[in-house]
């Protein structure tokens, strides 16, 4: 039996040796074919004489629109429906191709793309360290001569290129995508935190959020009641289309376009018929007279984290960030005195060392006082110009209106003439 099974085996090694090697499947090393089909992809993306048309959905489901023309020397010039610069200026950087587990296109060097992936909030006015859930780096899914399609590395975003044509090109450089991006710039061209959007005699709360594509109004019906509607935008050539139109009885408000710059006055077309205006306000048109006591009860249960103020235009006006291993503003409520303060990362940790004692603070007419007790903690001297500024704003004698803008958010607005505010968180 022995015998017979090295035969066996014999046999077979004796096959083996004899089996002719098959004859390669590819006539190229793995290389040498990714290359091939990188240079293919690179030809694809200058080929396109006049750009390709954008859009990218961000993991929040939030779509931006984009211009790109690549060339053959890895520079892509762009645009962007991001706000009324990015929508009239082309801005150039760089990108190359590269093979990582699959054909991926990068833009390797900041430029509009990457605002939407910025941490920090006062340039992509997302959540801070978070931004908006962007990508500037993608897996190349699928290429043709007209159509591409990618998925973000890093946030799964999907941006699918369209071959744009001389009419689309011309659209972004003859400035016609800035006429909706405008209203991106409202909060750098009307310093007054409340705007008011005037049609056919009827006046509107407008609250917009550009870097989420959101727009909330608010106003009063006939009767008097207050009413609010918030929806998604997107922006077409010429204006921006609402997701949801607002219906206030018999008038409806789909589409606001022609939106031109007056001074601080804002001047515009709705439903491409009505013309209308939008301008600063002092006060909001609807006074939640709750708002600042539901703000206060809120800190009963837990604390406030606040960022800083923001007067006239001027994020983070009195440099708090600017302080070395500045975290956030605090305020905490107190049985004895409630603290409004000033949080440190130290040593790993969250330090409070120093900021402001109030009292209970006044509800009046919907604005909020908060009355002074005293000082707490030592202020270290390279903090105290900022310190001293910040305190004496937040005990601002006119008050604060309150906004509340989510479940746990509230914007906090000086009644003296709505150009200075802060987030609370």
């Amino acid at each position: 039996m022995k015998r017979i099974f090295s035969c066996i085996i014999l046999a077979a090694v004796t096959l083996a040796a004899c089996r002719k090697e098959p004859d390669p499947v590819f006539s190229e090393t793995a290389d040498q074919r990714i290359n091939r089909v990188l240079n293919e992809y690179q030809a694809t993306l200058a080929a396109s004489a006049n750009g390709w048309n954008g859009e990218l959905t961000t993991k929040n489901n939030v779509t931006y629109r984009f211009h790109f023309s690549f060339d053959n020397a890895n520079h892509v010039k762009m645009f962007s429906d991001f706000d009324g610069t990015s929508s009239s200026v082309r801005k150039e950087s760089s990108f190359r191709l590269k093979a990582l587990q699959q054909p991926s296109l990068l833009f390797d060097s900041y430029s509009y793309i990457h605002i939407l992936s910025d941490p920090a909030d006062s340039i992509s006015g997302g959540p801070e360290g978070v931004g908006l859930n962007g990508d500037f780096e993608f897996s190349m899914d699928s290429v043709t001569a007209d159509v591409i399609k990618l998925t973000g590395r890093q946030q799964g975003a999907k941006m699918t290129l369209r071959k744009a044509s001389a009419a689309d090109l011309d659209a972004w450089q003859s400035g016609k995508w800035a006429g909706g991006a405008r209203i991106a710039d409202l909060s750098k061209k009307i310093l007054n935190y409340f705007k008011r959007l005037t049609i056919s005699g009827r006046q509107y709360e407008v609250r917009i959020d550009p870097s989420f594509h959101t727009i909330t109004f608010t106003w009063r019906d006939g009767g008097g009641n207050p009413q609010s509607h918030t929806t998604e935008y997107n922006y077409s050539a010429d204006g921006l289309i609402l997701t949801e139109p607002l219906q206030d009885g018999a008038n409806t408000i789909s589409r606001l376009s022609g939106m031109t710059w007056n001074g601080s006055t804002l001047n515009l077309s709705v439903n491409g018929a009505t013309a209308g205006t939008i301008n600063g306000a002092i006060a909001p048109l609807v006074i939640d007279v709750n708002a600042g006591r539901r703000w206060y009860q809120a800190s009963q249960q837990t604390y406030w984290r606040g960022t800083s103020f923001n007067i006239k235009g001027v994020w983070d006006t009195y440099g708090l960030w600017k302080l070395e291993n500045f975290a956030f503003l605090i305020f905490q409520y107190g049985s004895q005195y409630d603290i409004f303060g000033f949080v440190f990362l130290e040593s790993g940790g969250l330090a409070l060392n120093f900021g402001i004692g109030t009292d209970t603070p006044n509800f009046t007419g919907g604005k909020t006082v908060f009355p002074f007790l005293g000082e707490l903690g030592d202020v270290p001297p390279e903090a105290m110009d900022a310190y001293v500024k910040t305190a004496v704003k937040f005990l601002n004698p006119d008050g604060w209106w309150f906004i509340q803008t989510g479940p746990h958010q509230f914007d906090m607005v000086d009644a003296t003439d709505a150009t200075s505010y802060m987030v609370w968180y």
